[in-house]
């Protein structure tokens, strides 16, 4: 999306999540900060505020501390030794929770880490974090139980909107409708900055991510750092793709959903550490579903991508000129400087593109597929992959 003609309400979203982790999130999870020394944590616990270590209290569920480590970034329950001093209205009388707050602020650390401008996020995405999901039934699962609690439980129901918001999931118009039947915002204003944000932003949209850490090695340099606007364009789009990718790939089959599998590739379909995964399970997908007609629809999404249009007008069986597309393939193949930016992962990527290619290509285009294959397989003949190329090459 260009037009930037939004809400103060989306822009004081934009303004929050950019804070991110350090500052923000644990307020979502019904957490309240405490301003503690080393001191006042219990002899039994490894937890060093001074040393940049964070404390909080659950304030949603009464039932304690919580201690979060800032170089692991492991969070834990911990207990002051006296913790009436440090919080007000202090209660040892727990309100129940359907989810638990170290659960909770554990679930709301990969939303944090969307919008993180840590290098150590770069490359590695996070996932829609929970060790209990291990397949989308199971985040149903536990929405359809959670969802009952919503009216007394804001901080719940939040996650749920934003957890659907950025996984692209239908769900998140059920929560939205229950939000709002509810009127939750006014327990949890900030209800109303995340309806607004994605009412007013497309899927396109990118926050664009304020780039502390390169600002803070300029700086070191001795750079001139207030003439340059300090952002890293596209990272939240790259970690987005991915967060969709993981909330619909498991064994999905349902043809409804060719938007947001379509937009697990388009949301970023550069050259990057998943792109060869989201790229396989797109193609899996439109095989299973023959939704094929949607890729002729949307082609000129695809043009300004190097490897992409020419790939999947080559697969596409409503092409006319599918080995006219090869052709262009394999040109782009040998003269991109693209797959010099990051050599691992886009060996990773052709390997998965020339493994979809093989029952398509035809005589014209064989030797130099082949050539292609042996180059790019070199290091990885014994796996099923060159296997499967072979296989059909000698058919």
């Amino acid at each position: 999306m260009t037009n930037t003609k939004y809400s103060e309400a989306t822009q004081e979203f934009i303004d929050y999540v950019r804070n991110a982790w350090t500052e923000n999130f644990h307020e979502l999870a019904g957490l309240e900060f405490l301003e503690v020394e080393d001191d006042d944590i219990s002899e039994d616990y490894w937890l060093y505020p001074n040393g940049g270590d964070m404390a909080f209290y659950d304030r949603r569920g009464q039932s304690g501390c919580l201690g979060l480590n800032h170089e692991t970034e492991e969070i834990y329950k911990v207990e002051l030794k006296n913790p009436e001093k440090h919080i007000e209205n202090y209660s040892k009388e727990e309100i129940p929770r359907k989810v638990d707050a170290l659960s909770l602020i554990q679930r709301y650390t990969w939303i944090a880490k969307l919008f993180q401008w840590s290098e150590i996020y770069s490359a590695n995405t996070p996932e829609v974090c929970n060790p209990k999901w291990e397949a989308n039934k199971d985040v149903l699962n536990d929405y359809n139980i959670e969802k009952e609690s919503f009216a007394d439980d804001p901080h719940l129901a939040l996650y749920w909107l934003l957890h659907f918001g950025f996984s692209m999931d239908s769900h998140y118009n059920e929560v939205k409708e229950i939000v709002s039947s509810l009127n939750l915002a006014e327990k949890l204003p900030f209800i109303n900055n995340t309806l607004a944000f994605f009412d007013e932003t497309d899927d396109y949209f990118d926050v664009r991510i304020i780039d502390h850490f390169g600002k803070i090695k300029a700086i070191m340099a001795g750079e001139n750092t207030d003439d340059k606007e300090w952002y890293l364009d596209g990272w939240y789009l790259k970690r987005r793709a991915r967060v969709v990718w993981f909330a619909n790939s498991y064994e999905n089959t349902n043809p409804d959903d060719i938007d947001k599998v379509w937009k697990s590739v388009m949301l970023y379909p550069k050259v990057e550490h998943y792109l060869p995964m989201r790229m396989a399970f797109l193609i899996l997908f439109l095989n299973n579903t023959k939704k094929w007609d949607y890729v002729s629809e949307h082609q000129e999404e695809t043009k300004p991508y190097t490897f992409v249009s020419s790939f999947l007008n080559a697969l596409n069986p409503n092409s006319t000129d599918a080995q006219k597309q090869v052709a262009i393939f394999f040109n782009e193949v040998e003269n991109s400087e693209e797959i010099f930016l990051d050599e691992e992962v886009s060996i990773a990527y052709l390997q998965i593109m020339l493994l979809f290619l093989r029952k398509t290509v035809k005589e014209e285009n064989k030797d130099k597929y082949l050539a292609l294959v042996e180059l790019y397989y070199k290091d990885n003949k014994d796996g099923d992959y060159y296997a499967a190329i072979m296989e059909e090459m000698n058919a």
